[in-house]
């Protein structure tokens, strides 16, 4: 298998104002996102542990490289090409949580899941995540 390199990094302006992103790359294909994203799929792919997968930091590294390439291609490869993770307001889910007891979204991705469980378009790359 090819190892997935990462590395974080800063962007923005220098004076605080900027965000930190890691990258993923595999080969000559590099993927990126927010750490705060990978911070959360970290969490996610933790919660799975009873799975079949090696639980291990190449694992991990492996499948979020698997999913924001899998993503990437879905909306054209380009940083600019939009985002097809469309998604009710957060108030809205709140108030799901709060009043009705929801546990299980039918149409999320490992980027954009607010429940435990979901289901998604991408079982192949998502399921690592939950």
């Amino acid at each position: 298998t090819n190892h997935v390199r990462v590395r974080t990094f800063d962007v923005g302006d220098g004076g605080g104002g900027g965000a930190r992103k890691v990258e993923l790359a595999c080969g000559k294909v590099k993927v990126e996102v927010n750490a705060t994203h990978f911070r959360k799929l970290r969490a996610m792919y933790a919660r799975t542990g009873g799975s079949k997968h090696v639980r291990d930091e190449e694992a991990f590294e492996r499948a979020v490289f698997c999913v924001l390439a899998r993503y990437a291609s879905l909306q054209g490869t380009h940083y600019k090409a939009g985002n097809m993770q469309a998604s009710i307001p957060p108030a809205v889910f709140d108030a799901l949580f709060e009043h009705f007891d929801v546990s299980h979204e039918m149409f999320a991705s490992p980027l954009n899941a607010r429940c435990d469980t979901f289901c998604s378009a991408s079982d192949a790359t998502d399921r690592a995540f939950g």
